[in-house]
């Protein structure tokens, strides 16, 4: 399941920040050009093959380590989209909150949590 979900992500994700970069920026409230949506796309399917590497493997320590280093720049983003929206009251970015901010970058990163722990009890 993680595997599928990192996949799709990752490249909806990078797809968005590479070549849709200025839809994408506008929508979430941040000035559009900006180079470092391209570096953050990359690493996004840099996630996806190291999730598919570890589990070909079947390592619980690799997967525990991505599942870290996913859920901490998912918690993040999460955290950032806060900030704007306390700080400078961003209603109107329609993808800076909203239930599908609050499902990718809260819930999501939950989900993955708990299904490692799940994986590795087997």
């Amino acid at each position: 399941m993680m595997v599928a979900q990192w996949a799709f992500l990752g490249i909806w994700s990078f797809v968005g920040h590479t070549f849709l970069a200025n839809s994408v920026a506008s929508s979430i409230g941040w000035a559009t050009g900006s180079p470092f949506q391209i570096e953050l796309a990359f690493y996004h399917p840099g996630v996806a093959l190291a999730t598919f590497s570890s589990l070909w493997n079947r390592n619980k320590h690799a997967i525990g380590a991505i599942v870290t280093a996913k859920t901490t720049i998912l918690f993040g983003a999460m955290g950032v989209h806060l900030y704007h929206l306390v700080t400078y009251q961003n209603l109107d970015a329609t993808s800076n909150i909203g239930f599908g901010i609050i499902i990718a970058d809260f819930i999501l990163p939950v989900i993955l949590i708990l299904q490692f722990l799940q994986l590795r009890k087997k």
